[in-house]
């Protein structure tokens, strides 16, 4: 027993002076590589509270307004969360955080009875959104799935959305819903597209992944209109 023990402290001291000399080798190159794993996991730990922070966040609005229709409280809150900078989340992280945030917008506006006090409260809300948070995007979305623009704050909002990289969590999503835009205004002003409105439409219909389902038929509406415009320019009596 005794010499059991003896053995097993020698071989420890055994490992204990291999380690210092491994150490001795490269004291500065281990210490580097330790501290910054440890300062990789610190980080990845805050982001991951953070994101844990968004989502909760946005759940307790979801729940006001649908279980207590404390809209003033809960514009409040969505105030908040817009206004926070980017905390470093992953792409998959941010693409998590816009999906709910839209569900919960597209949830409002198709379930729950709105007046004029609390649309505008809400869009207000949308229009505060920082282009450093990550929840920017899906507020320029939001807006043109229920907002009803002018030709300026859809151009503005439209730019906004063509800056984004092709790989961007948003891109696809940010094209087709500037393309659906377009679309609503034949149902909701009952009238033909402008021959510009068309342009706008296949532009960015052409960059939805499928492509849009009504590409077909709205460029054979610009067809027309090419036509129409080139028949007009022949019959236009010459002025002397």
């Amino acid at each position: 027993m005794g010499k059991n023990k003896y053995e097993n402290l020698e071989l420890d001291k055994k490992a204990i002076k291999r380690s210092l000399k491994q150490l001795k080798k490269t004291p500065g190159e281990k210490l580097e590589k330790i501290l910054t794993q440890k300062n990789l996991e610190a980080e990845a730990y805050q982001t991951s509270q953070n994101f844990t922070l968004f989502i909760n966040t946005i759940n307790k609005i979801s729940s006001k307004f649908f279980e207590s229709y404390e809209f003033e409280k809960a514009i409040k809150k969505l105030n908040e969360i817009f206004s926070k900078n980017d905390p470093g989340f992953t792409d998959s992280q941010k693409n998590s955080l816009n999906e709910k945030m839209k569900d919960l917008m597209s949830d409002l506006f198709y379930y729950i009875p709105l007046d004029q006090k609390m649309e505008k409260e809400i869009f207000e809300s949308l229009r505060n959104a920082s282009a450093d948070s990550p929840l920017y995007t899906s507020a320029l979305i939001s807006r043109l799935a229920f907002e009803n623009l002018d030709s300026d704050t859809l151009k503005i909002i439209s730019s906004e959305l063509d800056k984004l990289l092709k790989t961007h969590f948003d891109y696809n999503a940010g094209q087709r819903e500037i393309a659906d835009y377009y679309i609503r205004l034949l149902s909701q002003e009952k009238r033909n597209l402008t021959t510009e409105e068309l342009s706008q439409f296949l532009e960015h219909a052409k960059h939805c992944v499928p492509l849009h389902e009504m590409i077909d038929r709205m460029e054979t509406e610009i067809s027309k209109h090419s036509s129409l415009e080139k028949k007009e320019k022949t019959t236009k009596p010459k002025t002397s």
